[in-house]
């Protein structure tokens, strides 16, 4: 599935436009779709600053989450033994 929805097996421009959208603003189009553009220059410029935008605020959405779940998850740990 991600390598589906990043554009590994079929280029995101080739899906249906709906899909194509919903595609483009998962996490998984920055893993081959955005990188392969900037390298064809496709996405220069001015053009590439919103897929890097949206790369960034993805990982920063990664990292909030990582860290929610890892304070939830030191409160229910319990360690037996020594």
């Amino acid at each position: 599935m991600t390598t589906f929805m990043a554009g590994g097996m079929v280029p995101l421009a080739l899906f249906p436009a709906p899909l194509r959208v919903v595609a483009e603003w998962l996490p998984f189009s920055a893993v081959v779709s955005t990188p392969v553009q900037m390298y064809l220059g496709r996405l220069t410029g001015d053009d590439a600053l919103p897929a890097l935008g949206r790369q960034l605020a993805w990982a920063a959405v990664m990292v909030a989450l990582t860290v929610r779940l890892w304070r939830a998850a030191r409160h229910h740990l319990t360690v037996n033994g020594g």
